[in-house]
């Protein structure tokens, strides 16, 4: 028979109720509710029945008939707690919260004890926004049955949300007393103390937290945050960096963005500013502080993009508006930065931040006079936390015009409120260089005070014991400035003469440059270099662990106490000696600077007391001058013999044209009726408030406006000497340049001399030219001497004639002859240092004569490819640079592109990679623009058109304009087969000169890429094998290029490595940095082909003989996600503790990691390349047989790591039926290598690594051979 879904019917109500409930039970609603709905047909007042058939129609949805049917039975029997209990509850999920709490009001009158019952009457209440009334009700529960932790906890939540913390917090730590593993409770802790601003409170009970849930995101966050503002500041961006990882949100990244950025750690922050943004894209928070990092690393226009998009989305915010003007003053738009300056206190005219930017920009643009009101009205409107800069930026004002007692009182009232700040202490030590009426034994106090504000608890002394301390081996020697720069400045003139004319066999030279701009003399200082460092974002730990990584020897300072300094790096003692170029006018003051370079002129005996370093006394001059390209040569005949007049000129900064120095000249002029004084510096001849100061200070000494004349600064600094025929020095602040400057122009100067350091420039400098007789000692021989020069022609052209050739022929400029001098002073100082003696002053003997150059010969200029100008790269604006490859191959490019960045450095240097490489091109300071094709290639895109994405909008919208000009070089980066669509592109760039590895390089080449030839203009000849970064700069030598900087590169902000620490201590159980296992060695198992994996038994015990060898205490395996079962099955396989990280980072995840552990063994791949890039020694595991084809895609001849601390094991020999290369689809060749013979050789070499400290061999050198 056929079934049937009918229900059977039941002989009578009770048996049908009965029936119903069984069904109910069973979760089968819709039957049960029929069977109910039958027993209220036969008994229409059944209260059961209809009690159930409401909770049935409460459990389908229909609330309201389910809350009528209750009531019914409520009306039916009022004696039932269940009937009120379901009622109250319907009409709670129904949002009638009121009804609710009067039907459970009903069941306490029923079952006044009954702990459920008033737990959710308490509920109802709580539902209905009556937080402290049902915060009563809770506790009643809670008393009522001590077991039902819920109340409780919801006692404490109700609390919470009437508003009485105290109280809430006491509920909530009454239930963690009950039940001290119940993490929501902890959580709503850590929450109030965090909310109530109990910072302390807070970071405790996210510890506690922590140690319930380790990744717990909020307690990340807070202990993070909570650590922000202490001393244990940089514990806390790990906790956020941790918080970061946990989280999908971006609110952790931006904190440690923030933070990050306030410690002026603008690369760092960078990188955590962007994840926020990958999280959250229009974030103007986040805009605008990315702008704000951006900026401080000197990237103008991707941080003025940045922040305007900020203002864009939020243009009511004045601090977006005032964010904006910061970033656009940084990239030098100074009209456009006073706009948003303006328009930010427009928006909030109480803005303390937009007054203090309008101030600086008004400092910027040197008009002082205006800028000392603007920071008075700061400190009026009450500058909080900023009251320390603002009274630092109102003395800089007031030292920049003179008034130096003001100045200094300015930066004590800063000093008083931040004691340690080391910028500010520098603005003191500066400006007291200027006093002249301060004692100068209190000045040298004042300068030894200040490592004892600025480090009170000094930081650990450094190992030097693994330094060659050979006394005669070439020194590592490093230049520490921020004048790489600017053309004419101090840097060029001064710095430049002695980094170019070193003896490159005697020392070699790193130049670290603090701060961003880049020009045509930061070119000349790069190509001077052996190496170079931009550290300008670097925090003093982090720039001291990179010197040392350098294995500098001598590290000299150029800067002093000046703008941008890094006196405290010094007290971190990054290298052995560390030596002071006084560019500034006085000692540095500190216990670590052991010696200053000085002459007898500039320091004479007398002058050692006044120095914390010891001084070394160099025979010719303390400096060497380089002249500046001009047009303007000296005049054959005074000018006083074409106008009739006699004119003095001083061209000095006017903050040294003090008090006593207009009177001594004002004298000189009334002694003189018919001369002038012709005065230039930045703002005179303007009209404006220092003009007007300086003609009131000298008409108040009875000389008249009509005696002086003021110019402004012109585009050529020696233009103006052809018109004066006596420079006037100032009389305490002598002038350095401005000395140099005349007498290349033909012009004697009048000095007067002094004891201070800063009075005694122009006794040094015009003695070692012979003019010792223009240097005076009192304000009566100085008047005397300025009246003969003007009245006495004779005595003038004696002191002009051939001024210029006897400048050129003195210790002055004697470029080789400097260099010998100072390098003789750094070798004494260095075999003192090497056999352990302490540093003494130095009188070094004179040079008799230049000796020959020793350094190795200079290979001449590579032959470039006919048909390309000489000047090609010095002439290009737009370079295009093809490189659609791998990983590892871009790694190999970076010579390439860092060499052509500096044979270019002012074009605009536009990337195509593949898209899977965009992430480690970010941070390469040595392109402008970096896009990626879509499609799958460079011709890909619909019809053949070209398509790309770009690594930011504002990369892809240069990329774009470049592409509309046209390029004026393209070059192809690829030896190999073209599988990317190169040729396609480079053939569209229109570019006049397109280069490339002919299409006859290799056998697979020429077949797979036939025709390729013809999309270029210029293309290699093929030749023997070579590695692929020698052929890459075969394609820049080509174009009349070179690179000088060593080794391949990739770029780790600082953020990055912390996050990777983080993540890394997360494999000790949750434990710090520090406790994490002793040495970790991280190993890449796998590649994209099988045949280049090396067997996993094989692999597995390579790894634990490695371990044991060379006492590895802990493995990290890495990798992507496709290599999670290969992974899996090794770690199963190790001896030694394994984190397994297999993708759990991207890729620039991935590099950090790869710098932070010791050393990594990887297959032929990009892991392989990324740790040498990073400077972590590198085995890799090639599947290419010794002996084999030197041409082949897998042979290291071609592809190894490049770098000193980068090893290959590779198979003794190709197994049949393999000939000189791999060519088995699967793991074949490589299983010929010895897992135990591997284990050695690495132990052995790591071991070496280790030993000579390599702790950055990816950043030098070249590989040995």
């Amino acid at each position: 028979m056929k079934p049937t879904n009918r229900l059977k019917p039941a002989g009578n109500a009770q048996a049908l109720l009965a029936r119903a409930v069984a069904l109910h039970q069973s979760g089968q609603w819709a039957e049960a509710g029929a069977l109910y709905e039958q027993v209220l047909r036969r008994q229409p007042g059944q209260v059961d029945a209809l009690h159930l058939l409401g909770l049935v129609k409460g459990q389908v949805g229909d609330l309201a008939a389910g809350i009528a049917l209750i009531q019914q039975a409520v009306q039916g029997d009022g004696r039932q707690a269940a009937f009120r209990l379901n009622l109250g509850r319907l009409l709670g999920a129904a949002g009638r919260a009121a009804e609710a709490a009067r039907a459970f009001g009903g069941l306490l009158a029923l079952a006044p004890d009954d702990a459920e019952g008033v737990s959710v009457l308490a509920d109802a209440l709580y539902d209905g926004g009556q937080p402290m009334m049902a915060a009563r009700w809770y506790g009643r529960a809670a008393a009522l049955d001590p077991n039902l932790t819920a109340a409780a906890y919801n006692r404490g939540a109700a609390l919470r949300d009437a508003g009485r913390t105290a109280e809430a917090l006491a509920a909530f730590h009454d239930v963690l007393a009950a039940a001290p593993l119940l993490i929501p409770a902890q959580e709503q802790i850590t929450g109030l103390r965090h909310a109530s601003g109990d910072v302390a409170g807070a970071t405790s009970a996210s510890r506690r937290l922590l140690a319930l849930v380790p990744d717990q995101p909020d307690a990340l966050a807070i202990l993070g945050g909570g650590l922000s503002n202490t001393d244990s500041w940089e514990t806390g961006a790990v906790w956020l960096a941790r918080a970061a990882w946990a989280r999908l949100d971006s609110g952790a990244a931006l904190a440690l963005a923030a933070l990050l950025l306030g410690r002026d750690r603008p690369a760092a922050a960078v990188g955590w500013f962007r994840r926020a943004l990958a999280l959250a894209p229009e974030t103007p928070v986040g805009l605008s502080g990315l702008g704000l990092a951006l900026a401080a690393l000197g990237r103008g226009d991707a941080a003025v993009d940045s922040a305007l998009r900020a203002v864009r989305l939020d243009p009511a915010s004045p601090a977006f508006a005032a964010n904006a003007g910061a970033v656009l003053h940084q990239a030098k738009r100074q009209g456009d930065a006073g706009g948003w300056h303006r328009r930010a206190v427009t928006l909030d005219p109480d803005s303390v931040t937009g007054w203090i930017n309008i101030g600086t920009h008004a400092l910027e643009a040197n008009a002082f006079e205006a800028a000392i009101p603007l920071f008075a009205r700061v400190l009026a409107l009450g500058a909080g936390g900023d009251e320390a800069l603002v009274r630092s930026n109102l003395g800089v004002a007031l030292m920049a015009l003179g008034r130096h007692g003001e100045a200094v009182a300015a930066f004590r009232a800063a000093l008083d409120r931040v004691p340690g700040d080391a910028a500010i202490r520098s603005n003191l030590l500066f400006c007291l260089c200027f006093a002249e009426d301060a004692d100068l034994d209190a000045v040298f106090a004042e300068h030894r005070a200040f490592e004892r504000f600025v480090a009170p608890a000094p930081p650990p002394g450094p190992d030097f014991t693994a330094v060659d301390r050979n006394p005669d081996r070439r020194l590592r020697v490093g230049y520490l400035s921020p004048d790489f720069q600017r053309y004419p400045g101090p840097g060029y003139h001064f710095l430049l003469p002695l980094i170019d004319r070193h003896d490159r066999a005697a020392v070699e030279v790193t130049c670290y440059y603090n701060d961003t701009p880049s020009d045509a003399a930061t070119a000349r200082f790069k190509a001077a270099a052996d190496r170079w460092r931009d550290c300008a974002g670097l925090s003093d730990p982090e720039l001291a662990a990179r010197i040392r990584a350098d294995g500098i020897d001598i590290l000299v300072d150029c800067d002093g106490h000046m703008s941008r300094n890094r006196m405290p790096l010094f007290l971190h003692r990054p290298a052995p000696v560390q030596i002071s170029l006084p560019l500034y006018p006085n000692s540095t003051g500190l216990s670590a600077m052991d010696y200053q370079l000085a002459d007898p002129r500039i320091a004479p005996d007398w002058a050692d007391g006044l120095h914390s370093e010891r001084l070394i006394r160099l025979p010719g001059c303390v400096l060497c001058y380089r002249p500046a390209d001009s047009a303007f040569a000296p005049p054959d005949r005074p000018p006083v013999e074409r106008t009739g007049v006699f004119t003095f000129g001083s061209f000095n900064n006017v903050t040294k044209v003090n008090g006593s120095t207009i009177a001594l000249w004002a004298r000189l002029l009334i002694a003189l009726p018919q001369a002038r004084l012709l005065l230039k510096w930045r703002g005179l001849g303007s009209g404006g408030a220092l003009d007007q100061r300086l003609l009131a200070a000298f008409a108040a000494h009875g000389v008249g406006a009509a005696r002086l004349v003021l110019r402004g600064i012109t585009p050529d600094p020696y233009e103006d000497y052809t018109r004066i025929d006596c420079a006037l020095d100032p009389v305490f602040a002598n002038g350095g340049t401005t000395i140099c400057d005349a007498l290349w122009m033909g012009v004697p100067v009048l000095n007067q001399a002094g004891r201070a350091t800063i009075s005694r420039w122009g006794a040094s400098l015009l003695g070692a030219v012979g003019l010792g007789a223009l240097v005076t000692e009192s304000d009566d021989d100085y008047l005397a001497l300025g009246v003969r020069l003007a009245t006495d022609r004779a005595f003038l052209d004696e002191q002009r004639a051939d001024l210029r050739g006897r400048m050129a022929r003195s210790a002055l400029m004697d470029e080789g002859g400097y260099a010998r001098a100072v390098e003789a002073g750094y070798r004494a100082a260095w075999r003192r240092w090497a056999a352990g003696l302490p540093p003494v002053a130095l009188e070094l003997a004179p040079v008799a004569a230049e000796p020959v150059e020793t350094a190795a010969p200079v290979p001449p200029p590579p032959a470039l490819l006919p048909g390309v100008p000489a000047d090609a790269l010095r002439r290009a604006e737009r370079i295009l640079v093809i490189k659609l490859d791998e990983l590892g191959d871009f790694v190999l490019a970076t010579p390439f592109l860092r060499g052509l960045r500096a044979s270019a450095p002012q074009a605009r240097i536009h990337l195509v990679v593949s898209d899977s490489v965009v992430p480690l091109t970010e941070g390469c300071p040595h392109v402008d623009a970096v896009v990626s094709p879509l499609n799958g290639g460079a011709g890909g895109g619909a019809g053949g058109a070209l398509n790309f994405r770009g690594r930011s909008p504002a990369d892809l919208q240069r990329f774009a304009e470049a592409f509309r000009a046209g390029f004026d070089i393209a070059v192809t980066a690829r030896f190999d087969f073209d599988k990317g669509g190169a040729a396609t592109l480079a053939a569209a760039s229109r570019a006049p000169i397109r280069l490339a590895h002919t299409e006859r390089a290799t056998p697979w080449k020429e077949t797979g890429n036939r025709g390729f030839d013809a999309a270029y203009t210029h293309v290699l000849p093929a030749g023997p094998a070579r590695h692929e970064v020698d052929s890459n700069l075969a394609l820049l030598a080509a174009l009349g290029g070179s690179d000088h900087g060593g080794g391949v590169e990739l770029y780790p902000s600082a953020a990055e490595r912390a996050a990777a620490r983080a993540l890394l201590a997360g494999g000790s159980d949750g434990a710090p940095w520090s406790a994490r296992p002793r040495r970790l060695l991280a190993v890449a198992p796998s590649t994209a082909s099988d045949r280049r994996n090396y067997p996993l038994p094989s692999l597995a015990a390579l790894v634990n003989r490695l371990a044991a060898l060379a006492g590895f205490d802990g493995v990290v395996l890495l990798g992507v996600r496709d290599d999670a079962a290969r992974a899996v099955a090794l770690a199963a396989a190790l001896a030694p503790p394994v984190l397994d990280l297999t993708g759990a980072a991207d890729l620039r995840a991935l590099t950090a990691l790869l710098a932070e552990v010791d050393a990594v063994v990887a297959m032929d791949s990009g892991p392989a390349h990324m740790a040498a890039a990073v400077g972590t020694p590198v085995a890799a595991l090639s599947c290419h047989p010794q002996g084999g084809d030197p041409l082949n895609p897998q042979a290291p001849d071609r592809f190894r790591p490049w770098s000193d601390a980068a090893l290959v094991i590779q198979p003794p020999r190709a197994a049949p039926p393999c000939l000189d290369g791999c060519r088995a689809a699967e793991a074949h060749c490589i299983a010929g290598i010895d897992a135990a013979s591997a284990a050695t050789d690495i132990a052995r070499f790591f071991q070496t690594c280790r030993a000579r400290g390599d702790a950055d061999p990816g950043q030098g050198e070249k590989p040995r051979p």
